[in-house]
């Protein structure tokens, strides 16, 4: 008998270990939330809302008591609290103003509810939160190191006008020099001028263009996208994405840098 109460002794202490481990079949050891990007799953957003819109990208990283990472269109942050028995909490999440087509919108307010919602974790090869009404699976990404600000071809995704976010048709890009020069492409016309930047400031001066005409449509992006570079004043580089603000952060430009 006191053979059997050993054994079994042994076999509740491996069994929370595992439990903690952080393996494949999921643990419940917070450490292992952090040094990884984790990215919701397909079978998750569509639990979610009735239609996920195309190229959807959702994702939330734990550093130093953070949770953040990408809505589907914003990006957003919070704290958070992980414990040894599996449970979660989140304080409240600042999320960033932009605006976006209203599946997309309609897919970031259902997974901040749920992630709001949710109360345990388990985390090893993925992540699941739990607890909600909705679960939300994540796989696990090890991050790569950002691309540097300077001397990357930034290539434009969006422009942003006030509540208004429009995807370019014609790619303008931007490239930074270590000289302090700025060039690309506007989207018909090139164009040159200087820049200047700081920890996390970045300021644009005079950009001067070619002078070529591409139609209405062409030009007028253009002229918006123009218009957009002479208000910078920050930026931010999240995973491959550029984002460049006002002088009140709020999103100007998102720029993407070109697959590795």
């Amino acid at each position: 008998m006191r053979n059997l109460a050993v054994l079994a002794a042994v076999v509740l202490a491996l069994n929370a270990c595992a439990s903690r481990s952080g393996t494949s079949g999921g643990g419940s050891d917070p450490s292992a939330l952090a040094g990884a990007r984790w990215r919701l799953d397909a079978a998750s957003m569509s639990a979610l809302v009735d239609s996920v819109p195309a190229g959807a990208d959702v994702t939330i990283e734990f550093a130093d008591g953070q949770a953040s990472g990408s809505s589907g269109c914003n990006h957003y942050g919070g704290s958070y609290d992980a414990k040894d028995d599996g449970s979660i909490s989140y304080g409240h999440f600042a999320v960033t103003l932009m605006a976006c087509p209203d599946p997309q919108m309609a897919l970031e307010a259902a997974y901040l509810k749920a992630l709001s919602d949710s109360t345990t974790f388990s985390v090893g090869d993925t992540l699941t939160l739990s607890g909600g009404p909705h679960s939300l699976t994540f796989a696990k990404e090890t991050p790569q190191a950002p691309p540097p600000l300077v001397g990357t071809t930034w290539t434009l995704g969006a422009f942003a006008s006030g509540a208004t976010v429009s995807a370019s048709s014609t790619e303008p890009t931007l490239v930074l020099a270590a000289d302090g020069s700025a060039s690309g492409s506007a989207g018909c016309n090139t164009y040159h001028g200087t820049y200047t930047t700081g920890s996390k400031t970045l300021a644009f001066g005079p950009l001067a263009t070619t002078m070529k005409h591409c139609g209405d449509q062409v030009m007028s992006e253009e002229h918006a996208f123009l218009e957009a570079m002479g208000k910078v004043k920050g930026y931010a580089i999240e995973g491959t994405q550029l984002t460049l603000t006002d002088a009140g952060g709020a999103t100007l430009l998102t720029f993407e840098a070109p697959a590795a």
